[in-house]
């Protein structure tokens, strides 16, 4: 009998809530192999009803059954994404290892396998971190 034990280490990483309204109010292309295929878009209430949703059940439950859980806000990542990377590497246990940092906001992208998200997940090589703040305007 084969037996395995595995630790689940949960990082939430969230953004403000009115960034994500305002992201999916956007018209945003998706790459594809059928055409051009946008994502899809919601509007504020739905956007806010399902952030609200999504974040607090995962929040919830992130903290009530699992014993390794993370909250990082996506603000703070941007300001410092080295020490953010470093604070999620100490809390997976991750003693040693190369950040991909060139410099404080500039990070060597190698090829990964994000299944879904924003069509920026796509981008490889150096890539700059910055915090989007169209929203605000």
């Amino acid at each position: 009998m084969l037996i395995c034990s595995a630790t689940l280490y949960i990082v939430h990483l969230t953004r403000d809530a009115r960034a994500i309204a305002f992201s999916w109010l956007r018209r945003e292309s998706l790459p594809s192999i059928r055409g051009e295929v946008y994502m899809p878009r919601l509007n504020l209430l739905h956007s806010a009803l399902w952030w609200n949703s999504w974040n607090g059940l995962t929040s919830l439950f992130g903290k009530l059954l699992f014993k390794h859980y993370l909250y990082i806000r996506y603000e703070d990542f941007c300001y410092n994404p080295s020490e953010s990377l470093i604070k999620i590497l100490k809390f997976a246990k991750v003693n040693s290892v190369n950040l991909p940092f060139k410099s404080k906001y500039e990070a060597e992208i190698q090829e990964h396998h994000i299944l879904r998200g924003n069509p920026n997940r796509f981008q490889r090589g150096l890539v700059n971190i910055s915090l989007d703040e169209d929203w605000r305007r």
